[in-house]
């Protein structure tokens, strides 16, 4: 049977869900693509992370597709090489754990490191980075943002950010869902497609307090994402 190889942050870790008593969309498409399932998504991880995850595996036998569902650009990655875990700094918001999350963010913040015009140079050159390597070894793939990538007020930086980079206009908007992600540039991202149906938020996440779509919104994400492996590739 072929793989559906799946990376992203907690809008696809099945730990994550499993709190909850649901399934992630990956197994949802999984099932309707007819592929095994394989998740490698990381509650909190960032798209350093996420990148290394596929490409740690794009030597796999019998792959049918490989999906990134990339994250914030503010969060900052560091494998554990003796373990081969990853461990994650977000630099938009405080730990609720880990206080040396929050001691290496004041560092970071002190030093000029990991501001979000940097971080967004850096998620460009994964998304490049994922495209080329799918695309030089004749695998199907799609890549998609998951959640939003930045607060609403920090909008302006990415697109100032986007026009600035030379992979903006690389970008292959076929097998890029959304592409440019944000909806000032004409793109989308899963928030933004949960956001349209569910603009008050109530039937499609988890609750007021915690955003993460639920079990209705993980089915939404599944048909969305299906439709789109449709278009692009037809019976895979």
């Amino acid at each position: 049977m072929s793989k559906l190889i799946v990376s992203g942050c907690s809008y696809t870790d099945n730990v994550y869900t499993s709190r909850f008593g649901f399934t992630t969309w990956t197994e949802l498409l999984a099932e309707k693509l007819g592929m095994e399932c394989i998740n490698l998504g990381s509650c909190g991880s960032g798209n350093e992370y996420i990148l290394s995850s596929l490409m740690d595996m794009m030597f796999k036998k019998e792959i049918g597709l490989m999906i990134a569902m990339w994250s914030e650009f503010l969060r900052i990655d560091f494998e554990i090489t003796i373990s081969r875990r990853w461990t994650h700094v977000n630099m938009r918001r405080n730990a609720d754990s880990a206080p040396w999350r929050d001691e290496a963010k004041e560092i970071f913040q002190k030093e000029n490191v990991g501001t979000l015009p940097a971080m967004i140079c850096k998620g460009m050159r994964a998304f490049y980075t994922f495209q080329t390597m799918m695309e030089v070894h004749n695998i199907p793939y799609l890549q998609i943002q998951g959640c939003s990538p930045c607060h609403h007020q920090d909008e302006y930086i990415i697109m100032k950010q986007f026009f600035l980079n030379q992979y903006f206009l690389k970008m292959n908007e076929n097998t890029f869902v959304g592409w440019p992600i944000l909806s000032a540039l004409g793109g989308t991202h899963i928030d933004q497609v949960l956001d349209d149906i569910d603009p008050d938020r109530k039937k499609l996440r988890i609750s007021e307090e915690d955003t993460h779509p639920n079990e209705e919104g993980h089915k939404v994400m599944a048909e969305y994402i299906f439709k789109e492996v449709e278009r692009e590739y037809g019976n895979l």
